[in-house]
């Protein structure tokens, strides 16, 4: 479809928007930790995919998906994990572990124990591969 404007007739509008620094800080309950698979290009099993722990909070708000339809609004963060030899799947535990600190941050000795612990709130930014910059809430880890 094109359009008949001018560039010169373009105007700034406001989008809407959550302001995620209001999140900054607040301690919230972890409602779920899953194992979920990504896509990866560090894949070990060579298929693109890899499993990671995924771990998200209660709901913190809600924000309307363009349907209109409520969507919650919530702090997750992604774990690597790791196979062993043997073919189980577990994590790293080496000091520098992300999970590792993560489980001790958290008062925890196994994922499974993270569901109704709390965890801070911080806002994470990832850059895309068109070069923009999406944020997105996760947890203090460390």
């Amino acid at each position: 479809m094109e359009a008949n404007i001018s560039v010169k007739d373009l105007k700034p509008i406001e989008t809407k928007g959550v302001d995620l620094s209001q999140f900054e800080g607040h301690q919230v309950r972890i409602e779920a930790a899953e194992v979920i698979s990504v896509h990866s290009r560090f894949s070990a099993n060579g298929n693109g995919e890899s499993e990671v722990l995924r771990v998200l909070s209660e709901p913190l708000s809600t924000m309307q998906d363009r349907e209109g339809n409520d969507v919650p609004l919530r702090a997750s963060e992604l774990f690597n994990l790791a196979r062993s030899e043997d073919g189980f799947l577990g994590w790293p535990t080496g000091a520098k572990g992300k999970l590792s600190r993560f489980l001790k941050k958290a008062g925890a000795k196994h994922p499974s124990e993270l569901v109704g612990k709390e965890a801070t709130v911080r806002i994470r930014s990832k850059q895309g591969g068109d070069g923009t910059t999406r944020e997105f809430l996760g947890f203090i880890t460390e």
